[in-house]
């Protein structure tokens, strides 16, 4: 059941590389949203016309604008999120009998240190 820590960083970097493939397009639109409401007074664009000016001005390519900040972020912190919820859940089920709460708390806490470990500390 314990796979080694190379396995689970592994799978881990895998797993954030497809990720950002997926949810790349969708990040985008949803900044270039946020920016537009602010550029053109709160007016609502929606998702769906962003969307489409993306592609229409730069090629379904445009839709990967970014992909390469996603991916300094989703990678790292996926393998990090990989290694500390399994180590987590076989010391919290060892702690515990429990399997069940192995797993919860394992997800929780390796959830908080993905998010500590990729979000700038806000100043």
């Amino acid at each position: 059941d314990n796979k080694p820590f190379v396995v689970n960083a592994c799978a881990g970097a895998v797993s954030g590389t497809m990720i950002t493939a997926v949810t790349t397009p969708a990040e985008l639109v949803k900044t270039t949203l946020q920016t537009r409401k602010l550029q053109n007074g709160n007016k609502d664009v929606g998702p769906f016309n962003t969307l489409r000016a993306i592609v229409n001005a730069e090629g379904p390519l445009g839709l990967y604008r970014g992909f390469a900040a996603m991916l300094l972020r989703e990678v790292p912190g996926n393998a990090l999120f990989f290694v500390s919820y399994e180590e987590l859940k076989s010391l919290v089920r060892q702690m515990t009998n429990s399997e069940e709460t192995g797993v919860v708390v394992g997800g929780g806490c390796a959830g908080a240190v993905y998010w500590t470990a990729v979000m700038p500390v806000d100043a």
